[in-house]
Order: C-alpha cells, then sequence, then structure tokens
C-alpha cells in the first residue's frame, strides 16, 4: 500500500472533487480508505487473496484512467 498522504481533506465531496482534477494524493488517499473494506468485502466471494488484490487493484486503475469521466455524484 502507498503510504499515508500529508494532505488533509476536508470532505469526500472534497476528496473526490480533488481526485477528478487529477490530485495524485487525493488518490492515495481513496485507495487507503477504500481498499480494505473492498479486499474485505471480495475475499467473501472468493478466497484467493492475490486475485481479489489484483481486481481491487484493477478497479483503482481504471478509476484513475477514467477519472475526467466520472460523476461527481
Amino acid at each position: 500500500m502507498p503510504k499515508q498522504s500529508a494532505k488533509i481533506h476536508d470532505s469526500d465531496q472534497q476528496l473526490w472533487s480533488n481526485f477528478k482534477a487529477g490530485d495524485q494524493d487525493a488518490y492515495t488517499t481513496i485507495i487507503q480508505r477504500y481498499f480494505t473494506p473492498m479486499f474485505i468485502y471480495a475475499i467473501r466471494l472468493s478466497k484467493d487473496q492475490d486475485f481479489v488484490k489484483d481486481c481491487i487493484q484493477d478497479v483503482f486503475y481504471n478509476l484513475w484512467k477514467r477519472r475526467e469521466n466520472i460523476s461527481h455524484a
């Protein structure tokens, strides 16, 4: 996991706006905040931890790649 971002975000809405604007610290914060809950959920569906981690990594990669086309809501 990436090291924790020093940048503090006031809210999820601000975090999302910063992410959509290309802020890599916001992206890192989103990964840090949501990787573990996603992993805990996904491991219930597949016991293959490496597969689950790869899938989550793909989600975050695609999120970054398509950030400009994702809605604010």
